[in-house]
């Protein structure tokens, strides 16, 4: 993985030049603002991620999308459109599968394939992978290590996989302080209806968004080599 203070640069070089969009400026400019926070998006792509993207784009928010390699193969044209965007596409493995139970060459091979599946929409090789549940122990770590990778967790689980309702999804995701990472997920139809929402409150407490990648580069020591970002420890390593 690149030194975290030159992430924000090499993501950006490694956009090609002809997906570089108006977002990925206003990306670049709007983190330096003070109070941050990236909203990520776990699961895709998938049926309402077009729907998400045009939020977005509408309210010239960047994000990071941690996509399911299965997902990514059989919808390389959302890829392609996330990336032409100017987000940031991770990985979060080829199948969702609990990490912890796999041996060290099946989670290797969780992350290649994902990689791939990434790569063949058109996006730079991710440099992070999310764990699905949430779930890692020393032997995930050391093949994140091993495959050139940080790990990401979050600091704030706006819980809309349990299909919640919309006010307490809005409520815990706002709830965030600076330098946090949301999780949300763009499978559950009922997120995509919160972001505009979430995106407002956020912004009227003074908050401006940045990716993952973002995030890093204004706080190299959030995240270096195999640092998991954490609930309760942002930045711990297992």
């Amino acid at each position: 993985m690149a030194d975290s203070e030159n992430l924000e640069n090499t993501y950006y070089d490694m956009v090609p030049s002809d997906l570089r969009t108006t977002t990925t400026k206003h990306n670049r400019a709007e983190k330096a603002g003070g109070a941050v926070v990236a909203l990520t998006f776990d699961d895709g792509p998938g049926a309402n991620t077009a729907a998400l993207l045009s939020i977005l784009e509408r309210e010239a928010v960047p994000a990071t999308f941690f996509l399911i390699g299965e997902h990514a193969a059989r919808h390389p044209e959302l890829v392609k459109a996330i990336c032409a965007r100017g987000h940031q596409v991770e990985n979060h493995t080829w199948s969702h599968p609990h990490l912890p139970t796999l041996t060290p060459g099946q989670i290797r091979d969780e992350i290649a394939k994902a990689d791939d599946a990434i790569m063949r929409g058109g996006a730079p090789r991710p440099q992070f992978v999310r764990p699905p549940y949430g779930e890692y122990d020393s032997r995930v770590v050391a093949a994140l290590a091993n495959s050139g990778k940080g790990g990401v967790m979050w600091t704030i689980d706006s819980e809309d996989w349990t299909m919640q309702a919309n006010e307490r999804t809005i409520e815990r995701a706002t709830s965030a302080q600076p330098g946090f990472v949301i999780l949300l997920h763009d499978f559950v139809p009922q997120t995509i209806t919160a972001v505009p929402e979430i995106i407002r409150r956020l912004r009227n407490r003074g908050f401006s968004f940045a990716t993952v990648g973002d995030l890093v580069a204004c706080n190299p020591s959030v995240c270096s080599g195999s640092m998991i970002f954490s609930q309760s420890d942002c930045g711990r390593q297992n």
